[in-house]
């Protein structure tokens, strides 16, 4: 018997980049939108964090490298991976390779982000996925999830949202009910969010809502719920009909519903208000739907659908089964890879920071001051880590904090 020996086949190398304003650039519509000042130091000052997801021989876009201090510092805690190229110097390594060998993992695709790599020849924008960020798509996703004869009593079924195209619809769902949410059709982590409290418009209420209605058509309005908990569900689409359920995770919002940041191992120390059993019906159901939806047969890569536990009128827990859905990387996701690379018995929370000043250095070496680095059993035990480079000019920083 003769054996022949097996065609080894290469993995294409994984170029990840951090471009949160994707659902940004996808309203805009144009393969040269720039994000405004402030959201491009954003992304540039929160690269990094894309390494949290990276194998050893993946490349991380960064607009400036970190320095070699801190990549030493990075590599003792096992928490992030891969090599950090500028854009530049990527173009350039690329156009000397195949460009079928590396595979783009952007934070989330946009006719930008397809101009932006259009060097890899193999990123394209595909305007169909353009209804899958939008909230309309996800609205109607949960209209047909509450139809559904098999949910748990925990869902409330008589809870909608309504797609607003005119500013009279909205006064006259203020004299019915207040507070209510405005979202814009393309935003993400409680951005594009208008909180009415009162049940009349002032002018900067009228100017937000003209603003949006005249860019993007429409806004979904929903009602101001009373919040016990943020959940998300992650999920994996493979593009061809099939659905992969990754986990649920924890995070926390501001007063307005802006995402502050998630919990990490978050059972460790606190009990979910809800049985850990009808979540995972919720998550099946939530899976189920999807697998009958265009999110599983015109995209590839990670879903976050987020929920809301409240309580309802009578003072029972509810649950809103899909307040958006991100078909995109997602902070999610971010935290479950972090807390596969902590020691299990570690728990805290993963942040993001923001300081006008540019104080993200002053912040991390003070916290680090307060709370060390310890690690045991080949882990990061407890301690201040910062995920993006700390230095004096960065007005935005990732970080973990364990306890």
């Amino acid at each position: 018997m003769v054996f022949l020996p097996q065609k080894v086949i290469s993995q294409p190398t994984r170029i990840f980049h951090f471009n949160p304003t994707c659902e940004i650039a996808i309203a805009n519509g144009s393969p040269y939108f720039v994000p405004t000042a402030l959201l491009c130091e954003f992304e540039a000052d929160l690269a990094t964090v894309m390494s949290v997801l990276a194998s050893q021989n993946d490349l991380v876009v960064c607009r400036e490298i970190p320095s070699s201090r801190t990549i030493e510092e990075w590599k003792k805690w096992n928490l992030m991976n891969g090599k950090f190229v500028t854009l530049e110097s990527l173009t350039e390594h690329t156009t000397a390779h195949n460009s079928g060998s590396f595979d783009l993992q952007s934070w989330g695709k946009s006719p930008a982000e397809a101009n932006l790599f259009k060097f890899l020849n193999s990123s394209h924008w595909d305007d169909n996925l353009k209804q899958l960020f939008e909230r309309k798509t996800s609205t109607d996703f949960l209209n047909c999830f509450l139809e559904r004869d098999d949910l748990p009593a925990e869902i409330d079924r008589s809870l909608n949202q309504l797609v607003i195209c005119k500013e009279a619809e909205i006064e006259h769902l203020l004299k019915r009910q207040s507070p209510i949410v405005l979202k814009a059709p393309l935003s993400s982590s409680g951005r594009g969010l208008l909180v009415l409290r009162k049940n009349e418009l002032n002018n900067a209420n009228r100017q937000w809502i003209k603003g949006n209605l005249d860019q993007q058509g429409y806004l979904v309005a929903s009602s101001w719920l009373n919040k016990k908990l943020d959940l998300s569900f992650q999920f994996e689409s493979d593009g061809n009909g099939g659905i992969s359920y990754l986990g649920h995770s924890v995070f926390m919002t501001n007063s307005n519903g802006q995402y502050a940041g998630h919990y990490l191992n978050f059972k460790l120390r606190n009990k979910l208000p809800i049985d850990e059993k009808v979540l995972t019906l919720i998550s099946e159901k939530l899976g189920e739907e999807l697998t009958q939806s265009t999110y599983s047969t015109i995209y590839k890569g990670i879903i976050g659908i987020d929920t809301l536990v409240y309580l309802d009128e009578d003072n029972k827990l509810k649950i809103h089964a899909c307040i958006e859905i991100n078909p995109r990387y997602t902070m999610g996701f971010l935290s479950q890879q972090i807390e596969q690379k902590i020691h299990p018995e570690s728990y805290g929370h993963y942040k993001i920071f923001f300081d006008p000043k540019g104080g993200f250095q002053a912040f991390a070496e003070a916290e680090k001051k307060i709370n060390p680095p310890t690690f045991a059993d080949g882990f990061i035990r407890k301690g201040f880590f910062n995920l993006t480079p700390a230095d004096k000019n960065c007005k935005f920083g990732a970080y973990v904090e364990l306890f």
